[in-house]
Protein backbone atom coordinates (compact mmCIF):
# COMPACT_ATOMS: atom_id res chain seq x y z
CA UNK A 1 0.00 0.00 0.00
CA UNK A 2 1.41 3.35 -1.40
CA UNK A 3 0.34 5.33 1.85
CA UNK A 4 1.97 2.69 4.34
CA UNK A 5 5.56 3.01 2.65
CA UNK A 6 5.23 6.93 2.91
CA UNK A 7 4.36 6.75 6.52
CA UNK A 8 7.16 4.31 7.11
CA UNK A 9 9.50 6.99 5.52
CA UNK A 10 8.07 9.60 8.20
CA UNK A 11 11.03 12.06 9.23
CA UNK A 12 12.03 12.21 12.67
CA UNK A 13 10.57 15.51 14.89
CA UNK A 14 13.02 16.28 17.16
CA UNK A 15 10.94 18.38 19.30
CA UNK A 16 8.81 15.57 19.15
CA UNK A 17 10.85 12.76 19.77
CA UNK A 18 12.18 14.75 23.27
CA UNK A 19 8.48 14.52 24.44
CA UNK A 20 8.07 11.01 23.37
CA UNK A 21 11.13 9.97 25.08
CA UNK A 22 9.93 11.64 28.46
CA UNK A 23 6.14 10.27 28.10
CA UNK A 24 6.25 7.03 26.65
CA UNK A 25 7.63 4.10 28.43
CA UNK A 26 10.39 2.31 26.63
CA UNK A 27 9.98 4.81 23.49
CA UNK A 28 13.93 5.21 23.02
CA UNK A 29 14.27 1.41 22.86
CA UNK A 30 10.69 1.14 21.10
CA UNK A 31 10.44 3.94 19.18
CA UNK A 32 8.58 2.74 15.96
CA UNK A 33 6.69 0.29 17.70
CA UNK A 34 5.58 3.01 20.14
CA UNK A 35 4.34 5.75 17.64
CA UNK A 36 2.34 2.71 15.77
CA UNK A 37 0.32 2.13 18.82
CA UNK A 38 -0.50 5.71 18.92
CA UNK A 39 -1.49 6.25 14.89
CA UNK A 40 -4.84 5.24 13.83
CA UNK A 41 -4.05 4.60 10.86
CA UNK A 42 -2.68 1.33 12.36
CA UNK A 43 -6.02 0.52 14.30
CA UNK A 44 -8.36 1.63 11.40
CA UNK A 45 -10.01 -1.86 11.55
CA UNK A 46 -10.83 -1.17 15.31
CA UNK A 47 -12.99 1.54 14.41
CA UNK A 48 -16.92 0.94 14.35
CA UNK A 49 -17.36 -0.44 10.24
CA UNK A 50 -19.97 2.34 9.89
CA UNK A 51 -18.85 5.42 11.77
CA UNK A 52 -18.25 8.04 9.16
CA UNK A 53 -15.31 9.61 8.98
CA UNK A 54 -14.47 13.78 7.90
CA UNK A 55 -11.02 14.58 7.69
CA UNK A 56 -10.14 18.35 7.42
CA UNK A 57 -6.31 19.57 7.14
CA UNK A 58 -5.62 22.61 6.02
CA UNK A 59 -2.12 22.33 3.48
CA UNK A 60 -0.40 25.09 5.68
CA UNK A 61 -0.16 23.24 8.93
CA UNK A 62 2.87 23.37 10.04
CA UNK A 63 3.28 20.30 12.66
CA UNK A 64 1.38 17.62 10.08
CA UNK A 65 1.92 17.43 6.87
CA UNK A 66 -1.30 17.53 5.13
CA UNK A 67 0.22 13.67 3.21
CA UNK A 68 -0.88 12.06 6.12
CA UNK A 69 -4.69 13.37 5.72
CA UNK A 70 -4.44 11.71 2.33
CA UNK A 71 -2.54 8.51 3.45
CA UNK A 72 -5.70 8.22 5.96
CA UNK A 73 -8.04 8.34 3.38
CA UNK A 74 -6.60 6.24 1.23
CA UNK A 75 -6.04 3.38 3.82
CA UNK A 76 -10.47 4.37 4.91
CA UNK A 77 -10.99 4.02 1.15
CA UNK A 78 -9.43 0.55 0.92
CA UNK A 79 -11.18 -1.03 3.87
CA UNK A 80 -14.60 0.57 2.33
CA UNK A 81 -14.94 2.70 5.18
CA UNK A 82 -17.60 5.74 4.60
Amino acid sequence: MRWLKLFLMRPKRYKLEKVSQARVPNFTVQRDEALNQRSAIYWLDKLPANAPILLIHGDLDRRVDVSQSYMMADALKAMNHP
